[in-house]
């Protein structure tokens, strides 16, 4: 779909939390244009795990931290829709990845562990 948006999800030692957020995007009514996957220096096994699933991997060198990662998601992304790690997409996601405009990110309220 032509005004789908990229999500970027940040990710450092995320092995036990990518999978599950993952599946939650490709879940929704209308699905992402693309998901990246910025693996901010993990030291685990993020990046086989993002390996094994439908995402774009993007690998920081060493662990230059969250500004970073979504720095990097932004500049790969043409349609921005950002996702932290810890969150479950739930349905009504589903109009935004459609009406979001290019590079602009939607507003995601929520606790994340970093």
């Amino acid at each position: 779909m032509m005004n789908a948006a990229t999500v970027y999800i940040p990710c450092h030692n995320a092995e036990g939390f990518l999978r599950g957020c993952v599946r939650s995007l490709l879940d929704q009514t209308i699905a992402p244009a693309e998901i990246l996957v910025v693996n901010d220096g993990s030291t685990d096994r993020t990046r086989e795990v993002a390996a094994g699933l439908p995402v774009r991997v993007i690998d920081l060198d060493g662990h230059p931290g969250l500004a970073a990662a979504r720095n990097a998601g932004v500049r790969a992304a043409h349609r921005i829709m950002h996702r932290d790690l810890s969150k479950i997409a739930m349905r009504p996601l589903r109009r935004d990845l459609v009406t979001c405009p290019p590079k602009t990110v939607p507003v995601a309220i929520g606790v994340t562990r970093w």
